[in-house]
């Protein structure tokens, strides 16, 4: 406290109310010109947010709050949010220096200049810092897998059909991991989202399912969790990649068509579980099995 006094009492009288206003604008864009009585000022600093907030009320009114989200639930969408969140700093900066315009440029006042810009930047260096993370975050998970070769199939790959009332994706938990070089899929759940009632419903698939239909006339004998591994390794009897065989196959097992595909592995998995801030998970009572054994381990 004692040394905030001595920096105050460094200050210029003249130069407490320009300090003042430029703390202002930096908390609210424009709330500085305006104790200043420069309304027009205060109209074209303020005026990017509230465009910010007309859009966004709109999206909500539109598309109520969940949907406005999941649209940006792509990474090239956020990636776009985050340089937009970026391309603002250089704004809310010269903001506070407008503000802050007649204030005395002694190094004192210089130093709350500067601290009260840092402090109308970063929200929007953190917001920036965020949406570049779930970006990559949602990048590692909708990955693209493979796009298949111009030649490598005599049947043209049909276009992506555009999203309509229903929409069905498949999502895939492969065992990959460490020196584990299989890539089984262990988990698939189909989850179908209807947009107009705002209903999920899901299925999980058995790992163990035999003889299904690969949706071309052929049959998969062995466990459905080796067709990926396998598609992957055989290209020229899977030209399209694991991905879209996977999910014609499940598709024409249960004769639905699945419109994309969501892959996760477990390195993928503890990378999107950190983000998030990590999951407790609280056991309540001791589990004995004395019976299990790995290795040297016995009983757990």
């Amino acid at each position: 406290m004692t040394r905030l006094r001595g920096i105050i009492s460094l200050m210029p009288p003249r130069s407490t109310p320009h300090l003042r206003d430029a703390f202002a604008s930096a908390l609210v864009p424009g709330l500085g010109q305006l104790l200043q009585g420069r309304r027009r000022a205060a109209l074209i600093s303020a005026a990017p947010l509230l465009l910010v907030a007309l859009l966004l009320l709109l999206g909500v009114a539109s598309n109520g709050l969940v949907g406005l989200a999941a649209s940006f639930a792509t990474a090239g969408r956020l990636a776009l949010l985050t340089l937009l969140l970026l391309l603002m700093i250089p704004w809310r900066v010269a903001v506070v220096l407008d503000a802050a315009r007649g204030a005395d440029r002694r190094a004192a006042v210089s130093l709350v200049i500067v601290a009260t810009m840092l402090l109308a930047a970063a929200p929007h260096a953190g917001a920036a810092l965020i949406t570049s993370r779930a970006s990559s975050t949602v990048d590692d998970i909708f990955s693209g897998f493979e796009s298949p070769s111009p030649g490598a199939s005599s049947e043209s790959t049909p276009t992506p059909p555009p999203i309509g009332d229903r929409f069905t994706m498949l999502l895939v938990g492969a065992d990959a991991m460490g020196a584990r070089t299989s890539f089984n899929t262990d988990s698939m759940i189909i989850a179908s989202w209807d947009r107009v009632g705002g209903w999920v419903s899901t299925i999980s698939i058995p790992r163990d399912i035999v003889n299904v239909p690969l949706g071309n006339g052929d049959v998969w004998e062995p466990k459905i969790n080796s067709l990926w591994p396998v598609a992957q390794r055989n290209k020229e009897l899977f030209p399209d990649g694991p991905a879209v065989a996977l999910r014609t196959a499940l598709g024409a097992m249960f004769g639905v068509q699945i419109d994309a595909t969501a892959v996760i592995a477990i390195p993928t998995f503890r990378t999107l579980i950190n983000d998030i801030g990590g999951v407790d998970v609280q056991v309540k009572r001791t589990i004995l099995d004395a019976s299990y054994r790995t290795g040297d381990f016995k009983g757990v």
